[in-house]
């Protein structure tokens, strides 16, 4: 099990743009396939990191594993990702209802 989830691995390939005072901008090729892909990506992390957890907490009842330190580890970092990405989901509900009233 990885101990970080790399942002950079989750973005989505970008083409450079030059701009007016010549620096260069990159800019997703298709912003709403990048979004799409970076959750569909971060969900599927969530969802190994709880397998996972899940994994480890059934080795230590079955006495495979002898750490317990180790499945609270895990078990915790699967709950603030859980926190995370419910947070994620309030967030981006909370702008939909916005932009909506905004009608």
């Amino acid at each position: 099990m990885s101990d970080s989830i790399s942002l950079n691995s989750l973005m989505p390939r970008s083409t450079r743009w030059p701009t007016q005072n010549g620096r260069v901008k990159e800019q997703p090729r298709n912003l709403m396939e990048g979004f799409s892909t970076i959750l569909s990506k971060a969900l599927s992390e969530v969802n190994n990191r709880a397998n996972e957890s899940d994994l480890l907490t059934q080795k230590l009842v079955t006495g495979e594993l002898d750490s317990i330190h180790e499945v609270m580890i895990a078990a915790q970092k699967t709950e603030i990702l859980l926190e995370l990405t419910l947070e994620i989901r309030n967030r981006a509900l909370q702008a939909y209802e916005k932009i909506m009233t905004m009608r």
